[in-house]
């Protein structure tokens, strides 16, 4: 949670100093507050999610994520490298994006060898006013390094 809350700060100050110049920023996405409810997907706004997680050789790997929604809504993306610890996985790598209509993200990494690897793919819709109003999570195929 850490990590994201300084992901989210970095992407705020970024976000403050570029719409200072004129260039329509947006949010970062978040999860849905509260934590109680949860978002039950019905397509119905979001329209297209996908993810892939690909291992470029010599322990790079590669993750693409894409979120589209409905005209007048904003597509928000949060994707999380994870690497399967035995009992659990592990976020290692976080990456997100919001867009009007469709956002797309794109990141690579070196991870360590050894060990298996997936990527976590949380899609969400948002209104005008940054309510999350569907949500969908997906994970990649696993692969080995």
């Amino acid at each position: 949670m850490k990590k994201i809350n300084k992901i989210l700060t970095a992407i705020i100050a970024a976000a403050s100093l570029t719409s200072a110049a004129g260039t329509g920023v947006y949010a970062a996405p978040q999860p849905p507050a509260g934590g109680t409810s949860e978002i039950i997907p019905m397509y119905t706004i979001i329209t297209g999610a996908s993810v892939d997680l690909t291992h470029e050789g010599w322990g790079y790997m590669t993750c693409r994520s894409q979120t589209k929604v409905q005209s007048g809504y904003i597509a928000g993306v949060i994707a999380e490298l994870q690497r399967n610890e035995g009992s659990y996985w592990n976020t290692i790598e976080t990456v997100s994006g919001t867009g009007w209509k469709d956002v797309g993200v794109t990141d690579s990494w070196y991870v360590a060898s050894g060990y298996e690897y997936r990527v976590k793919s949380s899609h969400y819709a948002y209104d005008a006013n940054w309510n999350v109003v569907e949500s969908d999570t997906k994970y990649s195929d696993s692969v080995w390094y």
